[in-house]
């Protein structure tokens, strides 16, 4: 009986051993980086205009400060080292997403993304008011920071739809399509430019406005944000 009782005791001692602590940190970090990776995957697919690249630079850094905050929690050795690497591992995810992002300058207007290599068109100078509006936005309704002259020339990069400027203008020129200007100072509405130069109308009332702008299908892009 003896023998029996200190076999049961043995199997008893066994069953009840408590898990290590290392595994237990370990376990605390692939939850810390799954969650941490999930958010960030989240983060920036919702992103406009971030790269693939950046993308998924951002998510394993953040999965790597995730994996070192669940050290953190659950390991007392080690654990200022843990917390200063996982804040430095965030602070660089945020940066790489941060210097990634299109820019647009001066700041305020509204970015581009996508578009083609640079092509011309003409501030309109058919109809009064002659020239073209620059603004930071492709709305009618955005700030007007300067313009062109009429037959000024104008190299843009790209082209949008948002709304219609002057939906009472005669087609074409009651467009909703808004022209990026290459070197990122602003916007111009489609009514505003022509693909030549043009000599004013006798009348407001002239239906010929002059060959419309072109608008390449490879042209064709969204706004930021």
């Amino acid at each position: 009986m003896r023998v029996r009782d200190r076999h049961n005791r043995g199997v008893s001692s066994s069953s009840t051993e408590p898990s290590q602590p290392g595994d237990t940190a370990w376990t605390a970090g692939v939850v810390g980086a799954a969650v941490a990776g999930f958010a960030a995957a989240i983060g920036t697919a919702l992103s406009d205009g971030l790269p693939f690249w950046a993308a998924a630079v951002t998510t394993v850094l953040a999965s790597v400060a995730g994996f070192a905050g669940g050290q953190v929690v659950t390991r007392a050795d080690g654990r200022a080292a843990n917390a200063a690497l996982a804040v430095v591992l965030v602070v660089a995810a945020v940066g790489v997403s941060a210097l990634a992002l299109p820019r647009c300058a001066p700041h305020g207007v509204t970015c581009l993304i996508g578009g083609c290599p640079d092509f011309s068109v003409y501030a309109q100078n058919r109809y009064e008011p002659y020239g073209a509006a620059l603004r930071v936005a492709p709305y009618r309704e955005a700030d007007q920071i300067g313009g062109f002259d009429p037959n000024q020339l104008v190299p843009v990069d790209g082209w949008v739809r948002t709304r219609a400027p002057y939906p009472s203008n005669p087609a074409p020129f009651n467009s909703d399509v808004w022209f990026h200007v290459a070197d990122d100072s602003g916007w111009v509405s489609f009514a505003g430019v022509r693909a030549d130069p043009t000599d004013p109308a006798p009348t407001n009332f002239d239906t010929d406005g002059g060959r419309p702008a072109p608008t390449p299908d490879e042209c064709s892009g969204t706004v930021q944000g």
